[in-house]
């Protein structure tokens, strides 16, 4: 069975971004956005990456359009 941990953030694998060995989304603070540092954690198999730090729980990420 596959281990599942309550209360923790989750985001699309896809909206997470790695440069130079360190991983970043793009975070939405009004109608800017932000590229902020996160650490990931465990990836599911739905396509879903645990964030263990640098996003809180309502933040909102972009896919980067570049």
């Amino acid at each position: 069975q596959t281990a599942k941990k309550q209360g923790v953030i989750t985001i699309p694998r896809f909206a997470v971004e790695t440069k130079n060995g360190n991983t970043f989304v793009h975070r939405l603070t009004g109608s800017e956005t932000m590229l902020v540092p996160v650490k990931i954690g465990i990836l599911g198999t739905d396509g879903m990456v645990e964030v263990i730090s640098g996003l809180m729980s309502g933040d909102k990420v972009t896919v980067s359009k570049e």
